[in-house]
């Protein structure tokens, strides 16, 4: 299927444009998951290398659905783009051994289960 094949107004513009990168914001069901993996199968069609692409969205599930979609449009790359939300796209980036060397930060729990009670069930068994 060609990238273009369904997309008319606004998302046909997502999917063409040359801009290295892109946000949209649109209200839900407005079609902005649809273009974004029409504009990725483009960038792949191109030969842009998979790696330099990332699809990030607000939640869980519509990252879960663009991972799946992404993955499913079988073209060759698509299994090493980064895709996720952008929550978990910053955690990534922010807990780098550069990033923490740099900021003087140490990693820790925000939560001390052991004391407050909170996620007793869970932190026990970990312990």
């Amino acid at each position: 299927m060609a990238w273009e094949q369904g997309l008319i107004g606004t998302g046909r513009q997502i999917g063409a444009t040359q801009e290295s990168t892109l946000r949209v914001m649109a209200g839900p069901g407005t079609g902005k998951s649809f273009a974004m993996k029409r504009r990725v199968a483009r960038l792949l069609e191109e030969g842009v290398n998979p790696r330099r692409i990332l699809a990030v969205t607000f939640t869980r599930n519509a990252a879960a659905s663009i991972v799946e979609d992404l993955h499913n449009l079988n073209i060759a790359g698509c299994a090493n783009i980064r895709a996720g939300t952008l929550h978990s796209f910053s955690f990534s980036l922010l807990t780098k051994d550069e990033v923490l060397q740099f900021s003087g930060r140490v990693p820790r729990p925000v939560i001390t289960f052991t004391k407050s009670g909170v996620l007793q069930f869970e932190g026990n068994a970990m312990l």
